[in-house]
């Protein structure tokens, strides 16, 4: 039985589509890479300031209030569900939450990258890796309490 004809231009679409996925994997693995390269110290740190009281003495976080008053009771409400997970995965060990907080930049950096390109805004790779390393970000993913940033 004859297969069916392949139309006009098939190979050169596959191999663009091949050559677009590649040029992403790197974009996202640079990203992802810069921002560990930077952040890897944070891994081995402890909570600071204002992180006892927001993680490990908090009530809602604890579990010790239920995820009814941290919906009408806490002013971040989605912060304190993921300190809530957090906390349930975690306990009070802070590599934990460090690593959480810098996969969600390293994330974070990737998604404005690729809404720039989507955008088509010339170098966005450029502008997402600034900001990805950038010193400004330090205390967002540093600092455990300043998730909600």
């Amino acid at each position: 039985m004859p297969s069916a004809p392949e139309p006009a231009g098939a190979p050169e679409v596959l191999a663009e589509r091949r050559e677009d996925w590649r040029l992403l994997a790197g974009g996202v693995a640079a990203l992802v890479l810069a921002v560990f390269a930077v952040y890897w110290r944070v891994l081995r740190g402890e909570f600071l300031w204002d992180d006892l009281l927001v993680v490990h003495k908090n009530l809602l976080v604890t579990g010790e209030l239920g995820l009814g008053a941290i919906w009408f009771r806490a002013d971040f409400p989605l912060t304190s569900v993921a300190f809530w997970l957090e906390w349930l995965a975690w306990g009070d060990h802070p590599m934990g939450y460090h690593v959480a907080n810098v996969l969600l930049h390293a994330a974070s950096a990737v998604l404005l990258w690729r809404v720039l390109a989507r955008l088509r805004i010339p170098a966005g790779w450029l502008a997402a890796m600034i900001f990805a390393v950038h010193p400004m970000c330090v205390a967002s993913v540093a600092w455990i309490a300043e998730l909600k940033n």
